[in-house]
């Protein structure tokens, strides 16, 4: 008898990869800590039993976030501050949406705030991307 696996919420490919080798390595992250969190909720897992991913993944968005927005500021892009507000604006809902997901005992709640803010991410990245093809290896702490 075959075993058969879950799918993966959300699969990463190719044309995610924007070029930058330190991005591309926080996205698969965020991606891979995304489907360890579908996969927990997928095996009945309550999301209160799940603060050590839901912990880690926050703090793994804040980390990428500081990242680029630090580029964004070595270089000087223009959509420096934007990028920051909406970085604290993505980790405030994220915040939000999990008290929620836990008081209501609805995990997919969570689950589909993630994947409309990883398709939202990848939009801003058309937006930003020109700015990071700019970027020298220097890096401005945010």
């Amino acid at each position: 008898m075959e075993i058969v696996s879950p799918p993966l919420y959300l699969v990463w490919n190719s044309d995610y990869k924007h070029d930058q080798p330190i991005l591309d390595e926080q996205h698969r992250g965020i991606v891979s800590i995304i489907n360890s969190l579908h996969f927990f909720i997928q095996q009945g897992t309550a999301l209160d039993s799940l603060g050590p991913t839901i912990d880690l993944l926050r703090r793994f968005l804040d980390f990428h976030f500081k990242t680029e927005g630090g580029i964004l500021l070595a270089v000087e892009s223009p959509l420096s501050e934007e990028y920051k507000k909406l970085a604290l604006d993505s980790l405030q809902e994220f915040d939000l949406i999990c008290q929620h997901a836990i008081r209501d005992e609805q995990p997919q709640e969570v689950l589909l705030f993630l994947k409309r803010w990883w398709q939202s991410h990848l939009e801003l990245h058309e937006r930003i991307n020109p700015y990071f093809r700019h970027w020298t290896g220097e890096y401005c702490q945010v």
